[in-house]
Formats: structure tokens, C-alpha cells, sequence
């Protein structure tokens, strides 16, 4: 059977470059939710890159008004609490050259790169419409501010590594 056709209109079969480094097992996710988060207040993730370019994407849900912002170049006294990344492809015994944390101590500096955000009462779901290919060896927050109190938060942190 040959697998590179589709069987009915014999069209090459194709899958993006998100879903290669998934079956390459090079596609990594970390995770997060925030309960209860007051009005105003801030959860913050950084990201530290190796000497590679990772390309990232994020999905963030909620039940209230959240604002995204992402700064790179930012500094921490500490990063916070490592995330647990895991590899999409479950079979793969890979492992992410970028780490995730949540609340960092001491952050500041940097340059935001990104903002954007939904004020409306009943939430939903933000989700970044294009990847960001982030410098190597540098570090990165990402920013989320509620909007409405009492908002719970789902978050995901979405990247794969071409050329690690």
C-alpha cells in the first residue's frame, strides 16, 4: 500500500511541519491551570531557551476576561516551579531542550513582544494564530492578567524543536 497517496483522489498526502516534529518526536507541551485568580492579579510563566530556536505557540481558556502578554529578554533572582514538559509523541524517549516554569521571583526587564486580550464576562478560549520562533539562550514570561475576578485560567505552552 502505498502510503504517500490518498486513496480515493490519489492526492499527495502532506502534514505541516508542527505535525513532522511530532511523529520526529520534537514537539513538546507544558501545562497549567490558576483557580480563582482576582481581579488584577498576574500568573506568570517563563520560558528558558538553549542554543536552539524553538517554535511556540500557546492556548489559553478561561471563564473571564484575560490579558496575554509575552516579554523576551526578562531576568528572575528564580525562575519559580519547573513544569513537567512532555513529549506529544508518547513513544519518544526525547526531551525538550527548553524548560517552563511558574511564578518566578525577581522578574523584570525585557521587551514585549506580544499583548492581546478579551475583557468579556464569560471567557473563552485565546489561542496564538502564529508561531514565534524564539532566540536561543534567552529567557521569557508570559503574562496572564484577569480581566474579571475570580477567573480560572487553563494554559498551554506549545513548542517543537527543528534541528535539536
Amino acid at each position: 500500500m502505498d502510503h504517500t497517496r490518498e486513496a480515493t483522489s490519489n492526492a499527495l498526502r502532506t502534514i505541516d511541519s508542527r505535525h513532522a516534529a511530532i511523529h520526529d518526536g520534537k514537539h513538546f507541551v507544558a501545562h497549567d491551570f490558576a483557580l480563582s485568580v482576582a481581579l488584577s492579579a498576574t500568573v506568570v510563566y517563563v520560558l528558558v531557551t538553549d542554543g536552539n530556536a524553538h517554535h511556540f505557540n500557546w492556548e489559553v481558556s478561561s471563564d473571564g476576561g484575560v490579558k496575554v502578554d509575552i516579554y523576551e529578554g526578562v531576568t528572575t533572582t528564580n525562575n519559580g516551579t519547573a513544569l513537567p514538559v512532555y513529549n506529544r509523541d508518547r513513544t519518544s524517549a526525547n526531551t525538550s531542550h527548553m524548560t517552563a516554569f511558574k511564578t518566578p521571583s525577581g522578574l523584570s526587564g525585557g521587551t514585549q513582544i506580544f499583548g492581546t486580550g478579551s475583557t468579556s464576562k464569560s471567557g473563552g478560549l485565546q489561542t496564538s494564530v502564529s508561531e514565534f520562533i524564539l532566540k536561543p539562550n534567552t529567557k521569557y514570561s508570559f503574562v496572564l492578567t484577569a480581566y474579571s475576578n475570580n477567573v480560572n485560567i487553563a494554559t498551554a505552552l506549545d513548542w517543537y524543536e527543528l534541528g535539536n
